[in-house]
């Protein structure tokens, strides 16, 4: 699994030879909430491709190396690739040129020169674009998320993780962590109690906190249903995560009172 927050995001890959169309391109997409991949032809493309499975490509049909013809046929022999949506880009306008690719099996046709509007609109019709959202500028708005119990760090999840709220409160987590290494808080307990919806965003999260609390040597505990705690050993990276069943078991563990074994399902004791 590929753990960058950029995977939360809406992957575009532009492929092109010409370094201007895919700057305008890019520029296109500077208002959505996605990131753009770019390779100069159909070789780069193509190992981009695999390597990043994006979800949408913007494909040139002349270019070096490989062509767009070249690495389209690639693509839809794939079996883990050819369900990639991919919008052709050529100078050629004809009709013929256009069903022929079309029965390739190229999502649409957009003929060049275009205008940005005409990019957006054409991946509008295949993928879903949201629209950036301002950031929330104060870490203060964090607060009701976290409190200092002695030596240990609570971090408390609202019941639903968006995708904006998810890279916010990663962000938030982690300057936490950087915090806390230099003073005497030395734990953290990922609180999940409140959760009413696990979906990918939350796993992630989850995911990331393990990864940078063993960076960083921080001991962790989370604490949520017996449910979440199935989920997670599903995922290599968390498999080895007991999941507590209240924070005063979370804090004990901490403590080395108790085994890691506890796994429960309700939380009495959170304030």
């Amino acid at each position: 699994m590929a753990l960058d927050w950029q995977t939360m995001h809406l992957k575009i890959l532009t492929v092109d030879d010409s370094q201007t169309i895919r700057i305008f391109i890019k520029r296109a997409f500077a208002p959505y909430n996605c990131d753009i991949l770019e390779a100069q032809n159909g070789v780069e493309g193509l190992a981009m491709a695999r390597c990043e499975t994006p979800d949408l490509i913007f494909l040139d049909i002349t270019m070096p190396l490989m062509s767009g013809i070249e690495m389209l046929n690639t693509i839809k022999r794939r079996k883990q690739l050819k369900n990639i949506p991919i919008v052709m880009l050529s100078a050629d306008s004809s009709k013929d040129t256009i069903n022929h690719f079309m029965k390739m099996g190229a999502a649409d046709y957009i003929v060049k020169p275009f205008r940005k509007n005409t990019i957006v609109e054409s991946a509008q019709k295949i993928v879903r674009l949201q629209p950036k959202k301002n950031k929330i500028k104060s870490k203060n708005h964090f607060k009701k998320f976290s409190f200092i119990y002695k030596d240990i760090c609570v971090v408390i999840l609202p019941d639903l993780v968006s995708k904006e709220l998810a890279i916010q409160l990663n962000d938030y987590i982690q300057s936490k962590l950087a915090s806390v290494i230099h003073t005497d808080v030395n734990n953290l307990i990922l609180y999940l109690g409140k959760i009413s919806q696990i979906n990918m965003l939350l796993i992630k999260l989850i995911i990331m906190t393990v990864m940078n609390c063993q960076k960083l040597g921080i001991p962790l505990r989370i604490v949520g249903t017996p449910g979440l705690g199935k989920i997670l050993r599903g995922f290599k990276e968390t498999n080895h995560i007991t999941v507590d069943a209240t924070i005063t078991l979370a804090k004990l563990a901490l403590q080395n009172k108790i085994g890691p074994e506890l796994v429960g399902s309700k939380e009495d004791d959170l304030f």
